[in-house]
């Protein structure tokens, strides 16, 4: 274990390069970890998770207070070349969720908001952490404010955003892909009324197509080109529950021009891939869903997938046979998951 002035001491003896440091950790305002894991609170509805109680980062068990947050001859010197953005105060819990820490997801959102700039500084990435957090952790007394620490001028220069995929069309997208790859069944189809090409505006049903040999639940999910984020399409805020499907059923969605839900093609013109998910269990994606009805039952919308719907779906449902995994092998009608796709154009009016 290094004490927060070790770390400090080591930060301060960098003599070329520089540090960026983020500590997701409850009384981590100095890097301190050595306090007891206790002090759950109750939290109110927000987008991000229901109300539950929730968690606290831990990173160790040892009881003990705060430090105090006087300089110390061991911290580094504010010369050193680094800067660190910490989830909390000295005296602060982290909170966790369901779907992750509020600090990651923060730091999260606010990548993704700055990825079509380039670019970003700590600084933003601190205030716009902080801003999520107040949006999501309620009641406010269970908040706590990231820290910005280290060289002022390192925290004010902007850091380059590259993505990491492989895929030219994101990794949300690989992930997709590589699970029709595991699971996927010829005899299960997906499609459009509209066929492969709708224009931006138009409404549009769904057809999924189930084998003789494939039953189970139905989930919906789709994602774009280029986009780090998916959204369920069913289940949803009008049906909240995924319809068990018969083998060799074919389904509609929405069901019928009298169903008070409706799928249109939206601003901005995308490719996007529609994924239909046949579970012998219930996945739970719009349950585990970033979803703004949460706060305001009036507000209905899509849900947005969440790390732990992500999950659900590449662990099969329970099983331990991960999407991607090498080795052993599972016939469609014995696998957990059974996917098919089809990929859309959403595009311009002419």
């Amino acid at each position: 274990m290094l004490l927060d002035d070790e770390v400090g001491e080591l930060i301060g003896q960098i003599k070329n390069g520089e540090l960026m440091m983020l500590v997701d950790a409850c009384n981590s305002g100095t890097v301190d970890k050595s306090v007891s894991n206790k002090g759950l609170l109750d939290t109110r509805d927000s987008a991000y998770v229901p109300a539950e109680t929730s968690a606290v980062k831990g990173h160790g068990y040892l009881p003990g207070t705060p430090k105090v947050t006087s300089p110390t001859a061991r911290d580094p010197v504010p010369s050193a070349r680094y800067v660190a953005i910490n989830a909390a105060q000295d005296d602060q819990y982290a909170r966790a969720s369901p779907n992750g820490s509020f600090f990651t997801l923060g730091l999260a959102e606010a990548l993704k908001a700055a990825k079509a700039e380039g670019s970003i500084t700590p600084k933003e990435l601190r205030n716009q952490a902080q801003a999520f957090i107040t949006a999501n952790v309620k009641p406010t007394e269970a908040q706590h404010t990231p820290q910005l620490q280290g060289n002022e001028e390192l925290s004010n220069r902007r850091i380059r955003i590259a993505s990491t995929a492989d895929n030219p069309r994101g990794e949300l997208w690989a992930k997709f892909e590589e699970l029709l790859k595991q699971s996927g069944n010829p005899g299960m189809t997906v499609s459009t009324d509209k066929g492969a090409r709708i224009t931006i505006g138009q409404w549009y049903t769904l057809q999924i197509s189930l084998p003789k040999d494939v039953s189970g639940y139905l989930s919906v999910v789709a994602v774009d080109s280029g986009s780090e984020d998916a959204t369920v399409l069913f289940p949803n805020d009008w049906e909240d529950q995924e319809t068990q499907v018969s083998a060799g059923a074919t389904v509609k969605l929405p069901a019928s021009d009298t169903t008070p839900w409706g799928l249109q093609a939206l601003e901005p013109p995308s490719t996007t891939l529609v994924v239909a998910l046949v579970t012998a269990e219930p996945l739970g994606l719009y349950q585990k869903g970033i979803r703004k009805s949460r706060i305001n039952a009036q507000h209905k919308a899509f849900a947005s997938l969440s790390s732990s719907g992500l999950q659900a779906i590449t662990k099969g449902a329970g099983d331990d046979r991960r999407v991607g995994a090498v080795g052993r092998t599972t016939s469609p009608a014995q696998a957990k998951v059974t996917a098919a796709g089809v990929i859309v154009d959403i595009v311009k009016p002419e």
